[in-house]
């Protein structure tokens, strides 16, 4: 199996969204009509192989039940890139986390490396009350689970490959015409599995005993501050949400981690076109040795 390569050369662009640190075109679907966000591969940040992570990390989502935006590979004006389908029901808005924290925090910039006010605490207290995802991507999730417990799962998948990049701007609610408020199916997942890393670092990396384990042990939580006031690792992010999430959350993502097949993790990288084989074999340690660290962390 290799994913497709949506030819969206055609496809005519519907606006430009502006939320974020770049400016991105929206491009209609000519057959559905659906509204696509389109981010292409800028040859500056071409190693970061952003599109690869992703398509990868939507995909490893769905086997969890976490709800993020459906991915797909393209190439549109001559470039490769990647595909958002747009996750916002019409007649709804959606309001990001930043925009959230702000109305609590009045120190808090979202431009900031590590915003004041970015702590577990503060995410919580402005979900509390706020639905788990209304959207298809939601679907298969315990009714019982609200917008924080989903957010939870959101930081169990990016523990588990790495994504030290969950800022106030890559979440939101959705608010329908009558007011009632539901998390989003996450967004803007282009990090982790070490896709930045050159060839000839992550052979060195494998061949050292416990070489992806130090890496992986490394990874930050960069936008985020602990509730002592210091830095975060991304198992130490996981570890605090997972002390204030509910009972019920905390059994269904243990399942869902514990469930997950690194097989079928490793046939998810094998369908990405032009993968080498140190890069799916160095994401797929990745991925096996965070899912070990953690089940030994977090428990139901």
């Amino acid at each position: 199996m290799v994913f497709r390569v949506v030819d969206a050369s055609g496809w005519a662009i519907a606006g430009i969204e502006t939320e974020g640190l770049t400016p991105h075109p929206w491009l209609r679907d000519p057959e559905t009509s659906e509204l696509w966000l389109w981010k292409h591969v800028a040859p500056a940040r071409a190693h970061r192989r952003e599109h690869w992570a992703e398509k990868i990390l939507s995909e490893l989502a769905r086997m969890l039940q976490v709800p993020v935006v459906d991915v797909e590979l393209a190439v549109h004006a001559h470039s490769d890139g990647c595909l958002s389908r747009n996750v916002r029901p019409h007649g709804w808005t959606i309001h990001a986390g930043a925009e959230l924290i702000s109305a609590r925090e009045s120190n808090f910039d979202a431009r900031a490396a590590r915003p004041v006010g970015y702590v577990v605490d503060t995410v919580a207290s402005v979900l509390a009350g706020k639905t788990r995802p209304l959207m298809p991507a939601g679907l298969g999730l315990p009714t019982d689970l609200d917008a924080f417990d989903v957010f939870v799962g959101c930081l169990m998948l990016d523990a588990l490959v790495g994504n030290g990049d969950r800022h106030a701007r890559n979440w939101a609610i959705l608010r329908s015409p009558d007011g009632q408020d539901a998390i989003s199916p996450f967004f803007d997942n282009a990090s982790g599995l070490g896709l930045d890393l050159a060839d000839d670092r992550r052979a060195e990396l494998l061949a050292r005993p416990s070489g992806v384990q130090a890496w992986v042990e490394r990874g930050k939580a960069r936008a985020w501050t602990s509730r002592n006031g210091g830095a975060l690792s991304l198992l130490g992010l996981l570890e605090e949400a997972w002390s204030s999430c509910s009972p019920g959350a905390r059994a269904f993502w243990s399942k869902q981690v514990r469930a997950l097949e690194v097989e079928a993790v490793d046939l998810v990288l094998g369908a990405v076109p032009g993968m080498s084989d140190p890069t799916r074999t160095f994401a797929l340690e990745v991925v096996r040795v965070n899912k070990g660290r953690i089940l030994n962390a977090c428990t139901s």
